[in-house]
């Protein structure tokens, strides 16, 4: 049995590392199960999965899944001041949240380009989409369907 405090946190850490190595892994290593969705002049993509249908539009596109489904829009207004901030992704983030309504908007520059995404959230599954940055290059290699989101702000 291990007394030692150290050894215990060490075999935790390794746990928890060994667990997202294996999320992670899966999630970027599935050939031909997602439609990749890029912005390239931001350098942000979307993992789709077959279990979600979308729809593309000139502001932005339309996502279902179920019972949940989203609307993301293009647009220059900036983040909403009366939200919650936070960093998702490699984004700087705000969100809100009222009932089974989750609005998270994803700073794409410094010119208050944004993306808002207004999701119901009314079954567990499928989750609302995230959009990625850092990861999109790994992401793209791994999933060999690629749409370029050509969009227009909104007013």
């Amino acid at each position: 049995m291990l007394k030692s405090k150290p050894a215990i946190f060490i075999i935790l850490l390794l746990t928890i590392s060994l667990i997202f190595y294996i999320i992670i892994n899966n999630a970027f290593n599935k050939r031909g199960e997602y439609t990749i969705l890029t912005m390239d002049k931001f350098g942000i993509c979307f993992m789709v999965s077959e279990e979600v249908s979308f729809e593309i539009n000139d502001h932005g596109f339309r996502y279902s899944g179920e019972k949940n489904h989203g609307v993301f829009t293009f647009t220059r207004n900036g983040l909403m001041e009366e939200a919650n901030k936070v960093d998702i992704n490699g984004f700087s983030a705000a969100y809100t949240k009222e009932k089974n309504l989750r609005t998270y908007q994803y700073l794409l520059s410094d010119e208050g380009d944004v993306l808002t995404d207004r999701f119901v959230y009314a079954k567990k599954t499928p989750l609302n989409l995230v959009p990625y940055r850092e990861a999109c290059e790994t992401i793209k290699k791994n999933n060999p369907k690629h749409i370029e989101l050509e969009i227009t702000p909104a007013l």
